[in-house]
């Protein structure tokens, strides 16, 4: 059966397929089915708009579950042969073995909670490659800090 469209739809499904954000989409499907003249012959073509709104908000929502879920982590990608990691109390000389065994140059001072995101360096021993990587100093109610580093 035909659906008799106005003029105003095929405007919108024409925005539609140029929009490139999906939300902006979900807004033009909620359009488009606004305009649609609600009869027999126009059941299919709102199901099928109903459709694809389901689908995009699925999407939506997977992609702000995926972004959550990377936002808690911070990754270190491996490199080299080992990654080895130097946890410790504050001034306890981690950031002096790091720039003694690395070549790097981080801040090693007196001040203690110095070093506040990772630091990540290589090593050469006889030859074979090893990632060390510093962690930000260990004490008593670390883990309830927001960002853990572990």
């Amino acid at each position: 059966m035909p659906a008799n469209l106005p003029v105003e739809y095929f405007k919108l499904e024409r925005e539609y397929w140029k929009a490139s954000s999906k939300k902006e989409k979900i807004k033009i499907l909620q359009q488009m089915i606004a305009v649609i003249p609600k009869h027999k012959g126009s059941e299919h073509l709102i199901g099928d708009l109903k459709r694809r709104i389901s689908k995009l908000k699925e999407e939506l929502r997977k992609e702000e579950k995926r972004k959550k879920s990377l936002a808690r982590r911070v990754g270190i990608k491996k490199e080299g042969a080992a990654q080895v990691c130097l946890v410790g109390y504050p001034n306890s000389g981690k950031s002096y073995l790091m720039n003694k065994l690395c070549n790097t140059n981080l801040q090693s001072t007196e001040i203690p909670f110095e070093t506040s995101e990772p630091a990540v360096g290589t090593m050469f021993y006889k030859g074979i490659k090893i990632q060390l990587v510093e962690i930000p100093s260990v004490y008593d109610g670390f883990f309830e800090k927001k960002k853990i580093y572990v």
